[in-house]
């Protein structure tokens, strides 16, 4: 049986780069975001730039699966959402049968490329909670000091992109809008990040908590302790590292636009590159401060 790391946490918090890095280890497939992809997978496009059903790679996953993969996908879609957060929490076995179809399904990923761990970056506290009840799965919460995910949106607002909240798309076309949308993102970061609090409290050992920045800036030293939680090597991933080779984006889907660049180098200055204005700057530190300082961010520091 394989293994799932599953990466949970806010939007815009760097998972589409920390899935992909993570899938250049021989001994993992990343995915993307799978919940996302498998949403819309009628539709959905490949990181290899081919349809998912026309992906070769996504083919044979789906062949190898021995159920009904169209509610497989819904079931997934409909679980992970954060109305059900309550349900799943308090209602455990309505879910044994979904965790049982999703090791099978990943079972079918690890197959094809012959891996032992695939990584899963959906982000849903939801289905977090759900996998942790599965000794196959271990979680990782990836955390981005909440004024970079802010400035993350605001430079798709700018930019005039339709920016995503509660699985929904929204062109955000006046300051009145502007403003309620970012405002309800901000609080958003604090509540998402309390609801993976609750999942570390009921899962005990099963989650640990990664910051994006410690990603960019010391790579190595997350792998390090990332070897520790999953119980396998990374050593191929860390020699690529140290000889800043070009990273290659596996057969992802969901996720953010970056997948499609089907490469990357880890780049330092993607911690900080994008500035907020001083008024959203103190409105993101008012609406988060004491969730900032829990998990290690000085908000008065340049540098977070």
């Amino acid at each position: 049986m394989i293994k799932i790391v599953y990466i949970t946490g806010r939007g815009h918090s760097g998972s589409t780069v920390f899935d992909a890095l993570l899938g250049n280890a021989k001994a993992i497939e990343s995915v993307g975001e799978f919940v996302s992809g498998v949403g819309k997978y009628r539709t959905e496009v490949c990181s290899c730039g081919s349809p998912m059903f026309n992906c070769p790679f996504w083919a044979n996953v789906i062949n190898n699966y021995k159920h009904d993969y169209k509610s497989f996908f819904l079931q997934t879609k409909q679980q992970a959402h954060v109305k059900k957060f309550l349900s799943v929490l308090f209602f455990k076995h309505k879910q044994n049968q979904l965790i049982k179809d999703t090791l099978e399904f990943f079972n079918s990923i690890a197959e094809v490329n012959n891996a032992s761990i695939v990584v899963d970056s959906s982000k849903e506290p939801t289905r977090a909670l759900m996998l942790s009840r599965s000794s196959d799965v271990q979680i990782v919460h990836l955390v981005r000091n909440p004024e970079r995910v802010i400035a993350s949106t605001y430079y798709r607002i700018e930019k005039g992109n339709k920016v995503q909240f509660l699985r929904k798309k929204f062109s955000i076309n006046n300051p009145v809008a502007k403003f309620l949308f970012l405002t309800n993102l901000s609080i958003s970061w604090s509540v998402g990040s309390l609801l993976v609090e609750i999942v570390k409290m009921v899962s005990k050992n099963k989650v640990i908590t990664v910051k994006y920045e410690d990603i960019i800036t010391n790579p190595k030293g997350v792998l390090k302790t990332l070897e520790s939680h999953i119980g396998i090597p990374l050593e191929d991933l860390k020699t690529m590292i140290d000889k800043n080779d070009s990273l290659l984006v596996g057969h992802n889907i969901g996720g953010n636009h970056f997948r499609h660049d089907k490469k990357f180098v880890l780049d330092k200055s993607k911690t900080s590159h994008r500035k907020l204005s001083l008024f959203w700057k103190v409105g993101s530190i008012s609406l988060n401060f004491p969730m900032m300082l829990y998990y290690g961010y000085n908000p008065f520091s340049k540098n977070g």
